[in-house]
This record gives C-alpha cells, sequence and structure tokens, in this order.
C-alpha cells in the first residue's frame, strides 16, 4: 500500500524529463514505505510524513557564502566561496554520482529529485588544509521537498577536513542528503556532521564511508533532532590496518527526535573503530541509537569498540539504544556496552549552590556530558562551540 506521499509524486515535477528520472519515480511511487514492523524502523515512525504530500522546492535566490563554503538552500546551490584552494584541491557543483542505493522510496526519490550537490576531489598526497564546509539551509514556506548528493574522493596519502552542516528555518519540509566517500590508501579524512533544523524539518541523511588500506576516518556528530532526523551512517573499513574514530551526541529536547544507524564493517585485517556516543533527551524527546560492528571472516587483528551512554530529563523523554557486536573472525578484541541515567542531582545541586541559575546549571552538565563523546579528538573542530548554543548555554548565561 503507497502513502499519500507516493501518491502525490508527479512527472510534471521532475526537474529534467529524462529516462532515469522516470525510472526512478516510478520506483518511488511503488517502493515499501518504511514501517516499524521493519527493525530497522522499529523506534521511527514515518507515518505522519508519509500523509503529507511536500512538493519539490523552488529554486532560491543567491546569497554571499563564508570562506571555504558552498551554501545550499532548500536543495540548490546559492552560494559558493572557494578562492584560494590548495592545488590539487577541487570542489565542483552540480548532482553528484549517486552513492551505492540501498533500494528504498527515498533513494528513488533523490534520484529522481536531486537537482544539486557537491564533488570533492583531493589529489594523492595533498593536503586541503583547514575545514571546507558544506552547509545545507532550509528555507521558510509551505511543505516542500529537497534533496542533495555529495561525493568526495580522497587519493592516496591525501588530508582534507570537511564540514556538513545542516540547519533548517521554521515550516514543515522532507529533505534527504547523500553523501558519498571514498578514501584510497593512507587517506586521512575528518569530517564533522551537525544536524540542528528546524523541529518540524524531517531529515534523512545518509553517509556511506569506503576506507582503503591505512586509510583513517575521524568523524564527529551532533544532532539536535527534528520530525524526525535520521543519520545513517555506513563504514566499511575495507583495506588493511583501515581506522576509524566516531564521537557523537544527540542533545534532544521538546518532541524531537534523533535516530542514528551505524554499520561499522571491518573486511580486512588489523583494522580499529573506536565509537563514544551521548544521548541526552529531555521533556518528551526521543533518542535512537542503533549501533551494529560486523567482523567478517578473514578480518583477523580487529579492534573494535563502542559504547553509547544517555541520559534522561524528563520521565516523558526516551532513549533507546542498540549496540551489536557481530564476529565471524578469530583474534579479535571487541568490546561494546550501553547505559542509561539521569543528570547527577548532587551535582545540580553544588552548581545551583554557588549562584548558577538551574537552567544555565543543567546546560552546563548537558554540556559536559556530551562533550566526553567529543574529547580525544585533536585539532581545532568546529563542534564543541556549536555544542554549546545546542545544549541551551549561550541562553543559560
Amino acid at each position: 500500500m503507497t502513502t499519500p506521499l507516493q501518491q502525490a509524486l508527479d512527472v510534471a515535477d521532475l526537474p529534467v524529463d529524462e529516462p532515469a528520472r522516470r525510472r526512478a519515480l516510478a520506483d518511488a511511487r511503488v517502493a515499501p514505505w518504511p514501517e516499524r514492523r521493519l527493525e530497522a524502523w522499529r523506534y521511527t515512525s514515518l507515518h505522519a510524513l508519509g500523509q503529507r504530500a511536500p512538493r519539490p522546492a523552488a529554486p532560491p535566490a543567491a546569497e554571499p557564502a563564508p570562506p571555504r563554503s558552498v551554501v545550499f538552500r532548500d536543495g540548490h546551490r546559492t552560494g559558493a566561496g572557494l578562492d584560494g584552494l590548495a592545488a590539487g584541491v577541487r570542489l565542483t557543483t552540480g548532482v553528484a554520482a549517486p552513492a551505492t542505493a540501498q533500494g528504498d522510496v527515498f533513494d528513488h526519490l533523490s534520484a529522481a529529485f536531486a537537482v544539486d550537490g557537491a564533488t570533492l576531489r583531493v589529489d594523492a598526497g595533498t593536503d586541503a588544509g583547514d575545514w571546507l564546509a558544506l552547509l545545507h539551509r532550509s528555507g521558510v514556506g509551505a511543505d516542500r521537498s529537497w534533496h542533495l548528493r555529495h561525493r568526495i574522493v580522497l587519493g592516496s596519502g591525501a588530508r582534507a577536513r570537511v564540514l556538513l552542516d545542516c540547519e533548517g528555518a521554521r515550516g514543515p519540509a522532507l529533505a534527504t542528503v547523500d553523501t558519498a566517500i571514498e578514501l584510497a590508501a593512507g587517506a586521512e579524512l575528518d569530517l564533522a556532521c551537525v544536524n540542528a533544523p528546524a523541529e518540524a524539518l524531517s531529515l534523512l541523511l545518509r553517509n556511506r564511508v569506503r576506507l582503503a588500506a591505512g586509510a583513517r576516518l575521524r568523524l564527529q556528530a551532533l544532532d539536535g533532532g527534528a520530525a524526525p532526523s535520521r543519520h545513517e551512517l555506513t563504514i566499511d573499513l575495507a583495506g588493511a590496518g583501515a581506522s576509524a574514530q566516531l564521537g557523537g551526541a544527540f542533545v534532544l529536547a521538546g518532541r524531537r527526535h534523533a535516530d542514528l544507524q551505524l554499520r561499522l564493517r571491518h573486511l580486512a585485517p588489523g583494522c580499529t573503530s573506536t565509537t563514544a556516543w551521548r544521548a541526552l533527551a529531555d521533556e518528551r524527546a526521543r533518542a535512537v541509537f542503533d549501533g551494529h560492528i560486523l567482523v567478517a571472516a578473514g578480518a583477523d587483528g580487529t579492534d573494535a569498540r563502542l559504547e553509547c551512554k544517555s541520559l534522561l530529563g524528563s520521565a516523558q523523554a526516551e532513549v533507546d539504544a542498540k549496540p551489536v557486536l557481530e564476529i565471524h573472525a578469530d583474534d579479535v578484541r571487541c568490546a561494546h556496552g550501553a547505559t542509561v541515567g539521569q543528570l547527577d542531582p548532587a551535582a545540580l545541586f553544588y552548581l545551583r549552590s554557588r549562584g548558577i541559575p538551574a537552567d544555565a546549571a543543567r546546560a552546563i552538565l548537558v554540556r559536559a556530558f556530551a562533550a566526553e563523546a567529543l574529547a580525544g579528538f585533536a585539532g581545532d573542530w568546529p563542534l564543541p562551540a556549536r555544542l554549546a548554543a545546542l545544549a541551551g548555554l549561550e541562553e543559560a548565561v
């Protein structure tokens, strides 16, 4: 049974009437809609989204962009500040080649309606320098939909630092952002992901990363939730000695909902991964952490560690944490775990006794708790400052 959203899809809305987009549109109309009876969607309902009929967003006006960044608003590039990129670094815009399709309704919608995106290529042995930012903005208006597809390719021994930043204004929308990342042998990528969309935005992020031998990924993620915000993060450690260091936090309030679906696959010998996540849900918010580590046959020497620690700020808040290890190899070191608790009343009382207002005291504890997952990352990352704002510390003090 298709949803009203799927039934409203029309060839007349395609940005370009071409065979590939028509096929994708036809597939989107009949693809199974994600339901909670599916394990991957057990804690995240898209029923309300399926009853809507968002229309494709129109191209907005051009706007200035900060240095070393590209601004996308409602799925269209509106500004770029790309002067002074190092030789061997190419950042172009236009719809990127799609990531490996999962074949669900959102893949088909992206293939049919995506009109823009960014492609970053860094030549072998090149250091791209300071942070490069892809800024995703959702405007104010009637119910609408937009889609972006990005690609990041680092050559052997290349280095880059990339920020993927999503923010939304008031008003309902459906947005998908699909990023395919390829790291050649010995390449290093620092990737920062910030999701602070409007509460009415339904945001689906898909980041798919493949690492060759000796490649290194360092990823920080910060999610303020939406209606809902869902991040599907797939990382393949495909070459011997590849490594991934992941740290992230949910900071949720109101009725915001955030869902992380992590699939971390150790496919080659001698690979390492560490994953530390923090989830704080207040009021009637809900956080979902589904972290699955696979150690494939032959991936001997794997060292994989995963943890998720959560705090509930009210009796109506909910955190669903499901860490999973699936091991098909010998000679491995793996550990995983999850905890759920509440803010320490003694710590809160201590701050209050020093004259700190209640809201500020809670914000300080929230920030400290979430910041644990971001510790251990060397360098000047953009997320700590965003964490302070998301935790409400700036407003509280």
